[in-house]
């Protein structure tokens, strides 16, 4: 929201672009699960942050604080993808590993999906305070969403279902 009026834009549409991103999840989270289980999960999850990482360039490149397509492409792109992340990788870990154990990988992968939620915005306040701007701060979450990604990837090239205990 702080980007969007940075960057002009009125704070009520600021607000109501990111309630509309919520309100575009609604169909967004169900249908990502659901081509998940069809297409693949690395699939799935490289189409859906790569729709997050083009809703954040968008927005960088394009969100002038005057016209409302580019807030308009963000919450399309950023609603249909938004969850994608906790939504495919929970699915993922249940793919590989048996059911008495997801609890705690769930709780493990859960933990470091909150410490990300804590340190992001730090990272970007910190960001803005130094540089006057969010563009660093969005062009790491790039940089992260990417690494995601290959990790994604990296874990369908490199696992098996697993079979002992955590």
């Amino acid at each position: 929201m702080a980007f969007f009026v940075g960057s002009g834009y009125d704070p009520l549409l600021a607000a109501s672009a990111i309630a509309g991103v919520g309100l575009v999840s609604v169909i967004g989270r169900p249908l990502s699960g659901a081509l998940s289980d069809v297409m693949g999960r690395e699939l799935m999850y490289t189409v859906g942050l790569g729709m997050h990482m083009s809703a954040i360039v968008l927005m960088l490149a394009l969100g002038n604080g005057q016209s409302m397509w580019p807030i308009l492409l963000f919450i399309g792109l950023s609603g249909l993808s938004d969850g994608i992340g906790g939504l495919i990788v929970g699915a993922k870990a249940g793919d590989l590993f048996p059911s008495t154990d997801l609890g705690l990988v769930m709780g493990m992968v859960q933990m470091g999906r909150g410490l990300g939620i804590v340190v992001g915005p730090l990272i970007g306040g910190l960001m803005f305070n130094l540089y006057g701007n969010y563009l660093l701060a969005f062009l790491i979450a790039v940089f992260l969403i990417t690494v995601a990604i290959g990790c994604m990837w990296g874990v369908r090239l490199t696992s098996r279902r697993y079979t002992g205990r955590v």
